[in-house]
């Protein structure tokens, strides 16, 4: 649905319209993403759409932002077109028209869309032309919004602190906003939700809007009563790093439990797992009592199903190797048979019970190995839940593991393409140098084609180990160097998995792609990874 409404958009945003150059390209990619988010929220009556858009750009954008291929949505200094084609104008371009709908309200959000559409029907636009019609529809000036978001790479950490003042019944807020590029000493400009809330009487749930256009600032709100926690950014509406110094698990498990917001839910629900998250380790300290009871309770009745998911989708994505024993016997349960989910709910519950089945894959829960197991050996099971079973048994990453992959290629690639294809890709989890050899003979194989090479290096992106490993590197660098079959732009993707790998045995391997490869692009990307992530560029 999200595919068909994106590409469904691009018939007005792209062919009725069209940008006039490629730093433009945003009004295409970020207009279809927008419309898309939108129109399958309405037609699904869920909180699907919002919830994936939200954390996918939390998890992918801010990921691609703090690395080399940083740049402004509107950039003249990109390589190639193909370049514009990422997180920063998909992702980054998408929230930013969900700030600007926010900061100027829907009424003028729309008139001014109509007059831009209207204005340019058949022709060719700026971002200049987008926002003079926005500007006349609002009556705002919105230039220091665009310098901020448009022409300027990066996005604010917004560190937070708050006073309950009982005497005058108001709560103080102050704030203070840097970039995540210091270089850069970029100012944003934005209006940011945040609501105060009370479970039990009397109750409270106000909501405030907060305009933040300095590097600094104070507020006091009158109140009726002492909020139990305070929401910042409802709805995840602004692209922020929000940092809340004082904030209590107590205070984080009421949010995640009560808030009426979805994503505060999740917002919180990630606070009380951060302690682990960036975390690598083989094993974890245990959770605090308050935050097993929250992330249990969360896991297992939440009133959406996409918040369990999004959580779930949080853990799969951590560093660390094993999943928590304290929250292993829910996870097998929603795995199993979600329960408080509509009956209605059939795409909720599938998205629980896949995103489970990969996470148990983190878990020494034998009894949860054994489920996975069954599922992936299952010839009659669905296709969703085959490739999450695969996965998950490639999370566990032992040789038993890899042996059981590859009798499943075998059982499941018999059902036919999708189902080969969904357990080849699986290689691609296995954290374990040993899968190396499988890698490399699926790329010498018939099986080798973009859709299933694509699939697969978008799983080493998450691969902690083989990302950070000669053998893994030595697989990217002979597919960038070697594979005469695939095009610069899957290279490229292909190159990007290396970004956030440090380990000192990796660098040679970026150097033989600056000094080896024919192409000036890869050639420069390896080169911006060497200098950002060893602090030296190789010798031309």
């Amino acid at each position: 649905a999200m595919v068909v409404a994106h590409e469904l958009a691009h018939q007005w945003f792209g062919d009725y319209v069209t940008m006039k150059w490629w730093e433009d390209v945003w009004l295409n990619e970020a207009f279809a993403s927008y419309m898309a988010t939108v129109a399958v929220q309405d037609f699904l009556h869920s909180d699907y759409a919002l919830l994936r858009t939200v954390t996918t750009t939390w998890e992918d954008y801010f990921r691609q932002e703090d690395g080399p291929r940083s740049h402004p949505i509107v950039s003249k200094e990109l390589p190639t077109p193909e370049d514009a084609f990422d997180n920063t104008n998909y992702d980054k371009g998408e929230q930013v028209l969900r700030m600007l709908d926010f900061y100027i309200g829907r009424e003028a959000f729309r008139r001014g869309l109509k007059d831009y559409l209207t204005r340019f029907a058949l022709e060719n636009a700026t971002y200049q032309d987008f926002f003079a019609a926005m500007e006349a529809a609002s009556g705002q000036n919105l230039q220091p919004f665009v310098n901020s978001w448009l022409l300027r790479r990066g996005y604010p950490l917004l560190a937070i602190e708050q006073r309950w003042d009982a005497r005058k019944k108001s709560m103080f807020l102050s704030w203070n906003q840097r970039p995540n590029h210091k270089e850069d000493g970029t100012i944003f400009n934005f209006k940011v939700p945040v609501s105060f809330h009370h479970v039990h009487a009397p109750a409270l749930d106000a909501v405030q809007t907060i305009h933040i256009h300095s590097k600094e600032g104070t507020l006091e709100i009158p109140l009726q009563d002492k909020p139990e926690w305070t929401t910042w950014n409802v709805g995840g509406v602004v692209l922020a790093k929000i940092q809340r110094a004082g904030i209590s698990e107590r205070e984080w498990s009421l949010q995640a439990l009560h808030d009426p917001d979805p994503l505060a839910r999740v917002a919180a629900l990630f606070e009380l797992a951060q302690p682990w998250i960036d975390r690598e380790a083989k094993t974890l300290n245990p959770l605090s009592s308050i935050a097993s009871r929250a992330m249990n309770q969360a896991l297992s009745q939440d009133p959406s199903p996409y918040v369990r998911a999004a959580l779930l989708s949080k853990f799969l994505d951590a560093k660390w190797a094993r999943f928590p024993d304290s929250l292993s016997e829910t996870l097998l349960a929603q795995a199993r048979a979600p329960s408080g989910i509509p009956d209605s709910d059939d795409l909720g519950k599938l998205w629980i019970r896949t995103k489970a089945l990969m996470l148990l894959g983190k878990t020494d829960y034998a009894p949860g190995r054994e489920y996975v197991e069954s599922v992936l050996a299952d010839g009659n099971a669905g296709w969703d839940m085959v490739s999450a079973a695969a996965i998950g048994v490639a999370r566990y990453s032992d040789e038993k593991a890899i042996q059981t992959l590859r009798a499943a290629l075998e059982k499941q690639g018999s059902r036919g393409y999708s189902f080969r294809k969904a357990v080849l890709l699986a290689f691609g989890s296995v954290e374990n140098v040993g899968v190396t050899a499988d890698l490399r003979g699926i790329l010498d194989s018939q099986d080798a084609n973009n859709e299933v090479m694509t699939g697969i290096i978008l799983r080493l992106h998450n691969n902690q180990t083989l990302k950070n490993s000669p053998e893994g590197a030595g697989f990217i660098k002979d597919f960038v160097i070697q594979s005469n079959r695939y095009s610069d732009v899957l290279k490229a993707r292909a190159l990007e998995v290396l970004e956030e790998a440090r380990e000192p045995a990796v660098r040679p391997v970026l150097e033989e792609i600056v000094h080896q490869s024919s192409s000036h692009r890869l050639r420069e990307l390896a080169q911006k990874i060497l200098e950002k992530n060893f602090s030296s560029p190789a010798v031309q």
